[in-house]
């Protein structure tokens, strides 16, 4: 049986700034549903960014699940009158905005977790924006989140006049989405990247994990956490056994096991090193997908390191840079089209969940895509065999 809460029109957290951008322009509050680890809250942060400028306060983030409604309308507060007279009035908690001229998004997650009492708190903060005598800026952004009934949370049933004034989204898991958007410019390991194109099933799998009683299951989330536990595996911080059970504890039994194996067989691949020096130009072996995607992480993850090291100077970023869209182009543009694009546009492009490769000013290092399209010709061509798309990204870039 489906999880799901509508027959089709499900979206990836790819789509939700244009929800909430909707929700923006026309004043209406949106609700989002979803399981748990999907990146909600990530793409929320990221778009209030976009919307508002980055700054810590444009998004207030309530969990309704650990809230009363008085924490949410204020504590009342006896104050006595001039002639002596008393009266009530109720303090504004601190985590709402005071100034009348703010911007941003209020975000109740775990909406549907909350009781009914507090319900009737979180339709007022939807719908008519204001919360006891408190009247949120005109630049508040009205967003409720929470899980789906069949995603293992205990759960109260949204009552029907708050849900039928709200626009509910549904967000469900996408491998390609977490890959393509999230992992090769986050520093997620290769073996996961691998492993996740060669199954993209496994990105999520929680009904198969409660059939047999197993708490942990995979998630998004939990992926980044598996990610980790195999990046201090490699660096000898946990021995393997450790890691066994560190996996297992995050993604289930099955998963561990697979990803174990998986990690075993990519170390037949070529040491990206070696690619960045120009040394190895060559893929030799089975060009499976799974292998190429891995590939294309570890070059990933070592051109932002270089970035980020200012021992590192941008020639020598370059240079690295240049030589492994090269290998890529070369071996890998005739049969596998797609997995170049997303690599050449995880370093270009920046999306919902984070910034581009090679476009980051926090390390001054402005100049590095003018300085890698003077040296490395073959880049002309690529724009040239993706077309527009890819025309617009280097412009933007």
């Amino acid at each position: 049986m489906s999880r799901n809460i509508f027959e089709s029109g499900q979206i990836t957290v790819r789509e939700l700034p244009a929800m909430i951008g909707f929700a923006k322009r026309h004043g209406k509050s949106l609700f989002i549903l979803g399981s748990p680890g999907v990146g909600k809250s990530q793409v929320i942060k990221q778009t209030a960014d976009k919307l508002f400028g980055e700054r810590e306060d444009n998004l207030i983030d309530i969990r309704l699940s650990d809230k009363d409604p008085t924490d949410l309308s204020g504590l009342p507060v006896p104050v006595t009158e001039e002639d002596g007279t008393t009266r009530t009035v109720f303090a504004t908690p601190s985590f709402w905005p005071t100034d009348p001229d703010w911007e941003g998004i209020i975000l109740l997650d775990e909406m549907n977790h909350a009781d009914n009492f507090l319900q009737k708190v979180a339709m007022q903060i939807m719908l008519d924006h204001k919360c006891g005598c408190y009247k949120f800026p005109k630049g508040a952004v009205f967003v409720g989140a929470g899980n789906r009934s069949g995603d293992g949370a205990v759960l109260s049933v949204l009552e029907a006049p708050l849900a039928n004034r709200l626009t509910i989204v549904e967000v469900i898991p996408d491998a390609n989405v977490f890959l393509e958007d999230y992992a090769f410019s986050h520093g997620v390991h290769s073996s996961v990247i691998g492993y996740l194109k060669r199954q993209p099933s496994s990105i999520e799998n929680y009904e198969a994990m409660a059939d047999c009683n197993c708490p942990a299951f995979a998630t998004p989330r939990s992926w980044v956490t598996a990610s980790d536990i195999v990046w201090d595996l490699d660096r000898h911080l946990v021995s393997e056994a450790e890691a066994r059970v560190l996996l297992q504890g995050t993604i289930g039994h099955t998963m561990m096991l697979e990803i174990m194996t998986y990690h075993t067989k990519k170390r037949n691949l070529p040491e990206i090193g070696d690619i960045f020096a120009g040394a190895v130009k060559e893929f030799k072996g089975q060009k499976s997908p799974d292998l190429i995607w891995i590939l294309g992480s570890e070059g990933c993850i070592g051109l932002r390191n270089m970035m980020a090291n200012i021992e590192v100077d941008d020639d020598e970023v370059v240079s690295s840079a240049a030589n492994f869209l090269d290998y890529l182009w070369n071996n890998f543009q005739n049969d596998n089209r797609d997995f170049v694009f997303s690599v050449f546009k995880a370093m270009i492009s920046p999306n919902a969940l984070g910034n581009a490769i090679l476009v980051n000013k926090e390390h001054g290092r402005e100049k590095i895509m003018a300085k890698l399209i003077k040296a490395y010709p073959n880049l002309m061509a690529i724009v040239k065999q993706f077309g527009e798309e890819f025309r617009d990204l280097l412009a933007k870039a």
